[in-house]
């Protein structure tokens, strides 16, 4: 339905390659258009089959800042800025409000403090071993619960923001790809100025898009940490 009413919208997800290898999960995921996030993958389906990529910049340890009443997010990998000038794909940074509200999970039950850092660790013995499985098998394993102790999630309000696009080479929007999408001028091999500009670029729109939207939101008084 969405490849035929929304060509240009459309895309897949990227996770990481345990998830792509547990049965019931891999055939789920790939209904959902999801594919691992290895480099060839990214490249070949941005670029050959000209499709949008959505992805957590944070990955995997992003899974262990979250509770509720923290705003806390990895700062966005450098790796993904330097596939943005390779494939020339243009970034639109987004942001949900209310998602670390959903669940508590045993990894940092307790933090509720946003000036708490993430790097102290999970507070439990059992919270730091499923942090260093996770690091091990390359993905995410955490206890959580919701309302009653069950899977329901708490009540709570959400909202997801887009920011404006992002050029990796600003001013050069126009080319098109074999499978007919708009890029920028692709790098094959981009500087490191290059790419700390353009994270520069993608770190302050970020900020910027949460300081604009959170009264909105329901979160006047919240602050962004990027850990």
């Amino acid at each position: 339905f969405c490849d035929q009413y929304f060509p240009q919208r459309y895309g897949f997800g990227a996770l990481t390659d345990i998830a792509m290898r547990l049965p019931l999960l891999r055939q789920v995921m790939g209904w959902l258009s999801s594919d691992v996030a290895s480099k060839s993958v990214l490249k070949y389906r941005m670029n050959v089959l000209g499709q949008n990529l959505y992805i957590l910049p944070g990955g995997v340890s992003e899974i262990f800042l979250a509770c509720p009443g923290r705003h806390v997010i990895k700062s966005p990998r450098r790796g993904l800025m330097k596939l943005a000038l390779q494939t020339g794909a243009v970034l639109v940074p987004t942001y949900v409000f209310g998602a670390n509200e959903f669940y508590d999970q045993l990894a940092t039950f307790g933090k509720s403090d946003s000036k708490q850092k993430a790097e102290d660790g999970p507070i439990n013995f059992i919270g730091n071993i499923q942090r260093k499985i996770s690091r091990s098998v390359r993905g995410g394993f955490t206890f959580f619960w919701g309302q009653y102790g069950t899977t329901l999630p708490y009540e709570s309000r959400c909202s997801m923001v887009l920011g404006d696009p992002i050029q990796p080479v600003p001013g050069t929007l126009g080319q098109e790809t074999s499978a007919g999408k708009m890029t920028c001028r692709k790098i094959a091999e981009p500087t490191e100025e290059q790419i700390d500009d353009l994270w520069n670029r993608y770190t302050n729109a970020l900020i910027s898009l949460f300081e604009q939207y959170k009264a909105e939101a329901g979160f006047p008084d919240a602050e962004l940490i990027l850990e």
